[in-house]
């Protein structure tokens, strides 16, 4: 299963950066991602630790199947919604 975590609170988007090396054994072959909110909307970012946000959701994938290289999660739908796909 892919690392999925989340930090609320002041500086998240810093915390949620130094949670990675206790996640990252859940996944990060491809790559780990963040979407975090800041002014009112949600970016999607590579990198979290500068970012001045008080909610921020990390993914590091793991995959098991599928192609190598495919748009890492978490999926953001415009400027207000993001959520995580579970494989079945």
């Amino acid at each position: 299963m892919c690392g999925i975590w989340a930090y609320l609170g002041l500086n998240a988007g810093g915390n949620a950066a130094k949670l990675i090396p206790w996640l990252i054994h859940r996944g990060g072959q491809e790559g780990v991602s963040f979407a975090c909110h800041v002014n009112g909307g949600i970016l999607k970012l590579n990198d979290a630790s500068t970012v001045k946000s008080t909610l921020c959701l990390g993914h590091a994938r793991y995959s098991t199947s599928g192609p190598y290289g495919v748009e890492l999660q978490p999926i953001v739908i415009g400027n207000d919604f993001a959520w995580y796909l579970m494989a079945q």
